[in-house]
């Protein structure tokens, strides 16, 4: 499976248009981890 090819279309049919990230962020989402579920579950509303 070409992995890289399913992130594009992944990423396509989830955020449109938006530019594909050129690297990773770096981000440890491990840290806050229940601030950032906190911010993303108000984000639905």
């Amino acid at each position: 499976m070409d992995f890289a090819r399913y992130n594009r279309i992944l990423w396509t049919g989830l955020m449109g248009y938006k530019l594909y990230p050129a690297t990773p962020t770096g981000i440890d989402l491990r840290q806050n981890r229940k601030e950032y579920l906190a911010r993303y579950q108000l984000s639905l509303k």
